[in-house]
């Protein structure tokens, strides 16, 4: 999935890459990454939104992803990266069980009456 900003035609503001994970109730982040033009301007927010809608439409229950070394190679970029998640309703734990080089899980419960335009 693509989001391409409403004003300038045909630049690539951000993207998001999910998949579906084996359990089948989950949405598993592959990526999210927003152009650093569009960086703070609700991109990032609204590329987890649409996560939420495919759930809403599906049948996974949770959103999680693991977060690589990476993308917290420095304090302030995690710093950035743990408020993003936090303000969007994940948690963050310090887990890699699943990727060895990750440095924290996020991950969010989703209500099935969850509606994020409220």
């Amino acid at each position: 999935m693509d989001l391409f900003h409403p004003i300038i035609k045909n630049k690539i503001s951000g993207w998001g890459i999910f998949s579906i994970g084996n359990d089948n109730k989950t949405i598993e982040i592959e990526d999210i990454f927003v152009e650093q033009d569009f960086s703070n301007s609700g991109w990032g927010t609204e590329i987890i939104s649409i996560f939420e809608k495919f759930i809403s439409r599906w049948s996974q229950k949770k959103i999680q992803g693991w977060v690589s070394v990476i993308d917290s190679n420095n304090e302030f970029l995690e710093k950035r990266i743990n408020k993003f998640f936090e303000k969007n309703g994940f948690s963050i734990t310090n887990d890699n069980s699943k990727f060895p080089g990750a440095m924290f899980k996020v991950e969010k419960l989703i209500n099935k009456n969850y509606d994020r335009r409220k």
